[in-house]
């Protein structure tokens, strides 16, 4: 993990206030969610995720990575459920490369 010193101006007499600010790497922020580090650099492009870059390489706050995660929610609050089709279902199946023998204990779960 990163940690990197930002120096605030504050007031008339230009005081200089150290604030430590925790950032992290494309890499290390694609380890936490399980994505590739193009995706994290692709949101990052995109705006999906708040980051700072400097010259070619990027940087994410640790802060800015929980508001992209909804972190900010009140506890016990969840996210809305989704109902998913079968199709939808088959084609997690297919892409998950599940095994023909769970595939068929899962349909017949969906058909009963």
């Amino acid at each position: 993990m990163t940690a990197v010193d930002e120096a605030a101006i504050v007031g008339d007499d230009k005081e200089v206030v150290q604030m430590a600010e925790r950032l992290l790497t494309p890499e290390e922020v694609a380890d936490r969610l399980i994505v590739s580090p193009k995706t994290i650099r692709d949101w990052l492009r995109e705006g999906k995720l708040k980051g700072i870059k400097t010259g070619k390489l990027w940087r994410i706050r640790e802060c800015d990575l929980e508001t992209f995660l909804g972190e900010e929610r009140k506890p016990g609050e969840t996210l809305p459920s989704r109902d998913y089709t079968r199709q939808e279902i088959r084609e997690f199946l297919e892409a998950d490369r599940i095994s023909p023998e769970v595939a068929r204990n899962v349909e017949r779960l969906l058909n009963p």
